[in-house]
Parts: C-alpha cells; sequence; structure tokens
C-alpha cells in the first residue's frame, strides 16, 4: 500500500535505462529543473556516488535533512536494479512505462535527459497522491521474477 508523503524533503531521481548508458537526473526540493548526469550502464557504484554527492550538496544548500526516492520506468533491466537500491536504503519506484499521462497537443521533444528531468516531476506528484500520473508496479522478488518455485 502507497502512502502520500510530504516532499518538502525528498529530492527526487529518476534514471532513464539503456543498454549502454544510463541517465540519473537529481532534483533538489523547491528547483523544477533536475541536474542530469551520464553514467555507463550497470556502474551503480558511480550511481551510489552521484547520490550521496548530490544529496550532501543539496543539504548543504537547504541547510536541513534530506531523503532520496528514485523511480525508473521497468523495461529490459528488470528489478534487480530496484532490489539492490532498496537493500542500500533508497526508497525506489518501479513504474509502468504505458501509464505515464501524455499531453495530447503539440510534439514534445524526446532524449533520455527530457525523459528523465520529467520523470522527476511526475514522481514528485505521484509522491504527493496524484496516482493518475503513473502507476507504480510491484517489484518482484528474485525467485518471482525468474518463475523459481521451491519445493
Amino acid at each position: 500500500m502507497t502512502t502520500n508523503i510530504d516532499t518538502v524533503d525528498v529530492c527526487c531521481v529518476a534514471l532513464e535505462l539503456s543498454k549502454t548508458s544510463w541517465v540519473c537526473a537529481f532534483a533538489v526540493p523547491g528547483d523544477n529543473k533536475a541536474t542530469a548526469h551520464k553514467i555507463k550502464a550497470r556502474d551503480v557504484d558511480r550511481l551510489i556516488s552521484i547520490l550521496n554527492s548530490s544529496k550532501t550538496k543539496a543539504e548543504h544548500q537547504l541547510s536541513r535533512p534530506l531523503r532520496i526516492v528514485l523511480c525508473y520506468e521497468v523495461g529490459y533491466d528488470g528489478f534487480w536494479l530496484a532490489r539492490l537500491l532498496m537493500a542500500r536504503g533508497i526508497r525506489t519506484v518501479v513504474f509502468d512505462p504505458a501509464s505515464f499521462l501524455m499531453p495530447r497537443r503539440g510534439r514534445r521533444a524526446k532524449t533520455d535527459r527530457l525523459d528523465a528531468e520529467g520523470m522527476t516531476r511526475t514522481l514528485r506528484t505521484w509522491l504527493s497522491g496524484d496516482r493518475e500520473v503513473a502507476r507504480d508496479v510491484l517489484i518482484p522478488s528474485v525467485e518471482q521474477e525468474c518463475g523459481f518455485h521451491g519445493s
């Protein structure tokens, strides 16, 4: 069960994942612009380093402790990353990519950076209680994801 949270102290992070690279967008509370970082795909150590340094910088700027909530769209990578991040204490939300509300008029630019930045705003709205903007998916255990059945 998901509950609404006050996002005033939440840094919203979105990952745009591909086979060769990841874009990590980090949005500080109260700032509509996210900072984007491009890293090699599956470089979790670099991702954690970016999260820690960005959070420390934001806490220093805002003079208060902050939390991180990270999201990404379920895709070819599956759920291993969500399980790893949660094991490291990072709240992680995995969204169904088909569930995002999209503007009905006009063309919009499409880049991984813009998608990741937009997803930070979607995450903040979703965390605040508007579940119409996107739908999260249940993060399965390794056994559930791989179809293993214990005897």
